[in-house]
């Protein structure tokens, strides 16, 4: 990888500014000191380390849950909500060995559980409820934190469409369910997320006969590719044609070995810090993913990054950003990162697919305004549009409404700020990105 020539130190003068900043800061702010972190102004350089893909890591967990046998899965660095869905997966009765660098997982199919609980994460809840459908037994589907808070309401009412009993608490978690799942042609309307087809398809093949489900529109368009591939991986088989899939019932899920990819959405993150601030390369990711979030590679030719990709490795080195038009629809887990880049930008940018945001950890586009305009940045909602001119940052305090995505976000915003950048709350990370800033701040220089 090319070096970028050593950054220029700082100045007595921004070492006081910066000193003068933290006291008044100090002085001044009415929350705890122990759950925040201070990134300064720095140049970045190196290899970025990032954990294998929680979307493919949960998809693969289910898929090797409901395959007898042992089914080995390579791949290195989990996060928060995968350690979620392997304690979920061990609830229904599965063994779930964690070893150097791989999971094994032994099944001799799913047990009864009257009480399972999906951590914090949207996937795991709207994926395996499906699943759990399928018993003709009462359960209680329940999680924690921001997942209580999640819209539910699309699930319910496929769920019902579909023959489950379902009650719950004003279309949130908790939900009780009670199966069976009957198989069927349906029409179902799936709101603002992909997630509870993936359920769907990962449960259809497993009933007695054909079921035929028609959407009302696709969002999320890769995470479904990514499911469909991982059950083909798995030895399932589903018929699409354009908004109507069609599963077979009897199938059969095969044990296997599979290699779970790079995670592409933290990736986006450190790459984003080398376009910001000197050069920072990313060893091992899979050029031609299904990952929505490898899009943030559609940058370099509309924002004017300099990059190099090779089949080992890609970087993104320090540039003038040029102001971009960009849809994040399908990859809504992109804007924090577009947003700091867009402010960072010679102009205004505009980022469409704004209605993807609302059902987040957080209510991620009004977070995103709030607490980087507290940075000085300029940034407007306007209907499915984030409009963002691009200019001076400021240091200052953001908090990350326990949002991963934002808390990381902010660690970027700090690469070329005028001061340091306090962070609230920044072990929300571990939700998808656990190491995240003791790897930026090996990057630091």
């Amino acid at each position: 990888m090319l070096r970028l020539p050593t950054c220029i130190l700082m100045n007595v003068k921004l070492l006081l500014m910066v000193s003068s900043l933290k006291a008044k800061w100090k002085n001044c702010r009415s929350y705890s000191m122990t759950n925040s972190i201070i990134i300064l102004p720095a140049c970045v350089e190196g290899y970025a380390n990032v954990p294998a893909s929680k979307s493919f890591m949960q998809r693969a967990l289910c898929a090797a849950m409901l395959s007898k046998g042992e089914t080995e899965i390579v791949a290195s660095g989990f996060s928060e909500d995968v350690y979620s869905v392997i304690d979920l997966v061990r609830s229904l009765g599965v063994s779930v060995d964690l070893l150097d660098g791989k999971i094994l997982v032994r099944s001799n199919g799913i047990q009864y559980n009257p009480k399972v609980d999906m951590g914090e994460s949207g996937l795991a809840a709207r994926m395996f409820t499906p699943l759990l459908s399928l018993f003709h037994k009462p359960l209680i589907i329940n999680g924690y934190g921001s997942l209580l808070a999640r819209d539910m309401k699309a699930m319910e009412k496929g769920l019902k469409t579909m023959g489950v009993a379902v009650e719950s608490s004003n279309d949130r978690l908790p939900f009780k369910v009670t199966g069976p799942i009957l198989p069927g042609s349906y029409a179902i309307e799936l709101g603002n997320s992909s997630q509870f087809l993936s359920g769907l398809l990962m449960a259809l093949p497993l009933l007695k006969d054909k079921s035929v489900i028609e959407v009302d529109r696709l969002v999320s368009e890769p995470y479904l590719k990514m499911t469909i591939q991982v059950l083909n991986d798995f030895g399932v088989n589903i018929i699409r044609e354009q908004n109507i899939f069609t599963v077979q019932g009897n199938q059969r899920y095969n044990s296997l070995c599979y290699h779970c990819e790079s995670d592409w959405s933290s990736a986006a993150v450190m790459l984003a810090a080398g376009a910001l601030g000197g050069i920072v390369g990313i060893k091992g990711l899979k050029i031609k993913s299904l990952q929505a979030d490898r899009h943030v590679l559609d940058l370099i030719c509309s924002a004017g990054i300099k990059a190099k990709i090779t089949t080992e490795e890609v970087c993104f080195e320090r540039s003038k950003i040029s102001a971009f038009q960009f849809d994040a629809t399908h990859c809504p887990d992109l804007f924090p990162v577009l947003a700091v880049l867009a402010a960072n930008a010679n102009g205004t940018s505009t980022i469409a697919g704004v209605g993807r945001l609302y059902n987040k950890e957080s209510n991620r586009a009004v977070v995103i305004q709030d607490e980087f305009s507290k940075l000085g940045m300029n940034i407007k909602l306007d209907q499915d549009r984030m409009i963002i001119k691009g200019g001076k940052i400021c240091g200052g305090i953001i908090n990350s409404h326990n949002d991963h995505r934002i808390a990381m976000a902010g660690a970027l915003a700090a690469i070329n700020a005028d001061g340091p950048v306090e962070i609230i709350n920044p072990e929300c990370v571990s939700k998808s990105f656990p190491g995240f800033f003791q790897e930026f701040k090996k990057l630091q220089k």
